[in-house]
């Protein structure tokens, strides 16, 4: 059975309300699932929904192929139940806007409310994404602080007074990081999971 019957068998259940946490995970750290843990608690969702894109349109191509990153997102939640992995937007058409995606969730869950995630590090650039508008109409942006958030005054004031943000702890860790060190032969122990590292190492990613 594949990651999105699971959820729709089991997972998205009616007037339910989960977080929608996408990006390239190349690869899912602490950092991730941290913040993740935080706003789930503080927000009071019932889960947190990983979305690896296929092509993030703001970024380069990812390093390792979508599958892998699917994995490795799968073996880092596999202790926490109301964690899931998904790979909902391959299903989609590329390229992956955040606006296509949660519309589409909304259409294919209508009794679930979808709220999206992402790190205060990305708010800079949140102007640019895709009908930011009608997505900010759709469904709500819950924050969580990440190092090199900018500050409230340093943002489009219209924009900050319609996205939540949450109080998370601010590991710095990234996936550039964690490339950089597989790279130079550093170990990536207490940065992601055991699981994660044993696909890296499987599949020699980020040599």
């Amino acid at each position: 059975m594949d990651p999105l019957e699971i959820l729709r068998l089991e997972k998205l259940l009616p007037d339910s309300k989960w977080g929608v946490f996408g990006g390239a995970f190349d690869p899912p750290h602490f950092g991730h699932l941290i913040m993740a843990i935080d706003i789930c608690e503080q927000a009071k969702l019932d889960g947190v929904l990983f979305l690896p894109t296929p092509a993030p349109p703001h970024k380069e191509a990812p390093n390792a192929d979508f599958e892998t990153r699917l994995n490795m997102i799968e073996a880092m939640l596999v202790d926490i139940p109301c964690f899931v992995a998904s790979d909902f937007e391959n299903r989609l058409s590329a390229p992956n806007y955040t606006v296509d995606t949660i519309s589409a969730l909304q259409q294919k869950f209508p009794k679930v409310e979808f709220k999206i995630i992402v790190g205060g590090d990305n708010l800079s650039i949140l102007n640019s994404w895709r009908n930011i508008d009608r997505l900010l109409e759709i469904s709500e942006i819950l924050v969580g602080s990440r190092p090199g958030s900018p500050d409230d005054n340093q943002l489009d004031q219209a924009l900050t007074n319609r996205f939540r943000r949450y109080k998370s702890a601010e590991i710095d860790i990234s996936s550039t990081q964690l490339r950089e060190r597989r790279k130079n032969n550093l170990p990536l122990k207490f940065r992601t999971s055991d699981a994660v590292i044993k696909i890296i190492e499987e599949n020699e990613l980020y040599k």
